[in-house]
């Protein structure tokens, strides 16, 4: 079994696809044991209610972070692209333009839903601030994101 082990770990090492495939799930699974630990806290520290209320702004801001994925996706693709061709000045152009531009789309979606948060906290039934909290969150993270 250690040697099997070590067979492991020596291809781990010497192959970049499976290093960093390697990577990618170890963090994800740090990830969801984080998520799972974190909903588990949640259930038991509050009511059934709050934490209702929890999970639909959290859905909500799921939701709303699709948007950035997907740009983030196809910025990420054109961005390899420039760099196998040697363009790095490229890059450059194109790391401006799409922060510029989602700095004003994250900026028009936190006036958009500050406006619209009347409206979805009367059809959630909760107050009003803790939907300001999540717009408020849409823009950071719609700004860091984009900063990564």
């Amino acid at each position: 079994m250690p040697s099997r082990l070590a067979s492991i770990k020596a291809r781990i090492m010497t192959d970049d696809m499976t290093r960093h495939g390697t990577i990618m799930v170890a963090f994800g699974l740090t990830a969801g044991l984080l998520n799972y630990g974190f909903n588990v806290t949640m259930a038991i520290m509050l009511t059934p209610a709050q934490f209702g209320t929890l999970s639909s702004l959290l859905s909500l801001l799921v939701i709303l972070s699709i948007f950035s994925s997907a740009v983030n996706t196809s910025i990420t693709k054109f961005a390899s692209t420039f760099k196998a061709q040697g363009r790095l000045d490229k890059i450059s152009y194109l790391w401006r333009s799409y922060l510029k531009r989602t700095l004003l789309i994250g900026l028009g979606g936190f006036l958009l839903l500050s406006a619209l948060s009347p409206l979805i906290s009367n059809f959630l039934n909760i107050e009003n601030m803790p939907i300001a909290v999540i717009t408020f969150a849409f823009l950071s993270a719609n700004i860091f994101c984009q900063m990564s």
